[in-house]
Order: C-alpha cells, then sequence, then structure tokens
C-alpha cells in the first residue's frame, strides 16, 4: 500500500493598487481581474492511497479537497472582513432583493475519485476510473465566476460535471 499527501497554504497573496492601496486576496473570491473571481483559496490538499498488486494490477483513491473562502471581492469595492458592506457596496452580486448577501463565505469542495488497473499482458493494461464517486454536487456559490454559474467553475468543476466512469488500454510498443 502507497499513501501520499500533499497540501498548500497561501499564507499571503496581495496586490497594490494606487487607488485602493494595498489589497489582501489570499482566502478570497478575488483579485477577479486575475482569477475571473474563482479566487485563492487558502488550502488545498490532495490525498490517495493505492494498494498494488505486485505491478500486475492496483487501484487508487484520492480525496480532493478546497477550503472555504470569503465572498467578499475587494477588488470591487468590497471590505473584507464586513459582508454586509460590501454588499451595500455593490461588490457581490449574490444579493436578496434587500441587498443583503446571500453567502458572506463559501463552503468547502471535495471530490474523491477511484482508479483502477490490470496488466492482462506483457504490453497490454486495462484501465477504469470512477471519477467524482459519491457524485458530490458543488456548493451554492452565488459569487464565484462573476455570478454566472451559481458554483466555482475552478474548483468545483468536477462536481458539477457528476459522476463518470472512463474506461481504457494502454498498449506499450
Amino acid at each position: 500500500m502507497i499513501s501520499n499527501l500533499s497540501a498548500s497554504y497561501l499564507a499571503n497573496l496581495t496586490l497594490s493598487d494606487p487607488v485602493l492601496g494595498v489589497q489582501h486576496y489570499a482566502g478570497t473570491l478575488s483579485p477577479c481581474a486575475i482569477t475571473s473571481c474563482s479566487g485563492a483559496p487558502r488550502w488545498r490538499a490532495q490525498w490517495s492511497n493505492t494498494v498494488d498488486f505486485n505491478g500486475n494490477a492496483s487501484i487508487t483513491a484520492t480525496a480532493y479537497y478546497t477550503s472555504p473562502m470569503s465572498e467578499v471581492s475587494t477588488d470591487s469595492g468590497g471590505i473584507l472582513g464586513n459582508c454586509i458592506a460590501s454588499a451595500e457596496a455593490g461588490s457581490m452580486p449574490g444579493l436578496y432583493y434587500d441587498n443583503s448577501p446571500m453567502l458572506c463565505r463559501s463552503k468547502a469542495i471535495w471530490d474523491i475519485d477511484l482508479t483502477g488497473q490490470v496488466k492482462i499482458l506483457k504490453h497490454l493494461t486495462l484501465y477504469g476510473n470512477v471519477l467524482n464517486v459519491f457524485d458530490i454536487k458543488p456548493p451554492f456559490d452565488p459569487n464565484a465566476a462573476y455570478g454566472l454559474y451559481n458554483f466555482n467553475p475552478a474548483w468545483a468543476g468536477s462536481n458539477f460535471i457528476g459522476r463518470y466512469f472512463r474506461i481504457g488500454a494502454k498498449v506499450d510498443f
């Protein structure tokens, strides 16, 4: 059995603007001009576990995680840490009829994939994948990607697609 865990933490992401001053973006949907309002999550992680059968077959389960983010878009006039004032400033597209924000912080994004392969002959390997095994749906995120999709396509795209299967063969010459 082989286990691999990798994680990244975005400690700081700032840009200086002559009008707005120093803007802090780590853990937010900003900077929209660079990320298309898909954000800069603080934490991303991937954990895979593989069971290998003497090089003749293997099965791998991989879990992916993206941390929640602030929905405030500071590069559009939002105030980090103040969702209500950001909504009043018009920097959040996801608003109720009374201009109160629908969501101030996104939810975590998860995905789990399963991959298997078996060597049939010396030069022939069959493989199969079940991607998004548990058919996890993308969390509601009305502000991501300029509010176009109601989910974050950059980080939750595989959740939007849903569970799907792939099978194939690999031939080595």
